[in-house]
């Protein structure tokens, strides 16, 4: 007798579960050299298992993403959970390295901000 296997659609009701688009891989990838090494940080930083399989399975539309694994893999980044679905990192090159914009832009404001304050002092 041949195994039963469970079809996609029987376990989901459709082909695939409905995902809307992530930029999770285009995050994660800005940041860290390979998967595995990701996958690692998210799982202690969560205190749950979170393999590069899973991570795999998430980014590639196989399996739905849990919330308390897209708030782990943000933290990791030091990003928002929405940023994660809203769009791919934004980079600007400084002394040879990518850097976020908004660190960017944050650095150019404090510098701002310290000459006022010497100003007003």
């Amino acid at each position: 007798m041949e195994d039963a296997k469970v079809s996609r659609k029987a376990q989901y009701g459709v082909d695939r579960p409905a995902l809307g688009r992530h930029y999770i891989k285009e995050w994660w990838s800005s940041r860290f050299a390979a998967a595995g090494e990701f996958a690692t940080a998210v799982a202690l930083k969560a205190c749950q298992p979170f393999t590069g399989s899973t991570l795999s399975k998430i980014q590639n539309g196989r399996a739905p993403y849990q919330q308390w694994q897209l708030e782990a893999m943000a933290a990791v980044l030091g990003c928002a959970p929405a940023d994660l679905l809203s769009g791919p990192p934004v980079t600007s090159k400084r002394d040879g390295k990518d850097v976020g914009i908004l660190t960017e832009v944050f650095a150019v404001n404090l510098e701002r901000l310290s000459i006022c304050l010497m100003i007003i002092a």
